[in-house]
């Protein structure tokens, strides 16, 4: 019944019949995913969503190398900022540790990309007020 009524453009995705998505092949599977997205989004909404999911992906991949710098540079300075951090745990609770390991992301992406990107400040500032309310409610959290 449902195939009758889906918009030729999706093909049949058949479920009884489908196979795990294989994900060594990055464009086969972003394609898979696109179509699965389609169906869900015509079951859910009946009406088709034309969204082409790569190129969005490809486009925020772009706009945050443009703010933040390349992903695996990112990746060795935060890592390395925690690793000293790590060496220093003992007196923290994970809130601590969780927020400084936000902190130290932010700040390696203020290293590695744009340091005038006012979100990546921003975002610091947060993360040290969560922390702080924490500290000054008697260190109970808050489950907004």
């Amino acid at each position: 019944m449902l195939r009758d009524n889906m918009p030729k453009s999706y093909g049949v995705l058949d479920l009884r019949e489908s196979k795990p998505l294989d994900a060594s092949n990055k464009q086969a599977f972003l394609h898979e995913l696109d179509r699965y997205r389609q169906v869900w989004n015509y079951l859910i909404f009946k009406t088709p969503q034309v969204i082409n999911m790569p190129n969005v992906i490809e486009k925020t991949l772009t706009e945050r190398g443009t703010n933040y710098g390349e992903f695996v540079s990112n990746a060795e300075i935060s890592q390395n900022l925690k690793a000293v951090m790590h060496e220093y745990t003992e007196k923290l609770e994970s809130i601590h540790i969780e927020a400084l390991d936000m902190i130290f992301h932010k700040i390696a992406r203020i290293l590695n990309g744009d340091p005038n990107y006012a979100d990546s400040w921003h975002d610091i500032a947060g993360y040290a007020v969560l922390v702080e309310q924490y500290i000054l409610k008697g260190k109970q959290c808050d489950t907004r």
